[in-house]
């Protein structure tokens, strides 16, 4: 199984290469135009997630609260934590600076977080 969160469509190809036959591509970041020709031929079985998918089709729309619920518990008991690598102090324009080179670096692992 390969669980993509970015770049799956230009990363198709060496996915395609890695995955055996009949396995799972699970992707977060399929926008159109999504080419799946590369997976076709090994019958990988492709699980996307849009996190506005319940809204935008009215499906069952109560869950949605249900999931939200169930992650505040869990990350007010502790369960479940962000992955924070970095920590900025000051709602200010220049760790807002900061932030933006460190994702457009492409090299940041993990999450980023602005205490105001």
């Amino acid at each position: 199984m390969v669980f993509s969160t970015a770049g799956t469509a230009k990363n198709l190809s060496w996915i395609a290469r890695l995955l055996r036959p009949f396995g799972h591509l699970s992707a977060v970041d399929i926008a159109p135009p999504f080419d799946a020709s590369p997976v076709v031929s090994k019958s990988v079985s492709l699980h996307t997630e849009m996190v506005f998918a319940k809204v935008i089709s009215g499906f069952n729309l109560g869950s949605q609260g249900d999931v939200l619920a169930e992650i505040a518990d869990r990350v007010g008991s502790g369960g479940l934590r962000p992955i924070v690598t970095r920590r900025l102090d000051g709602l200010t324009a220049q760790n807002m600076k900061i932030a933006h080179e460190l994702l457009e670096s492409r090299r940041m692992i993990g999450k980023i977080v602005i205490v105001a």
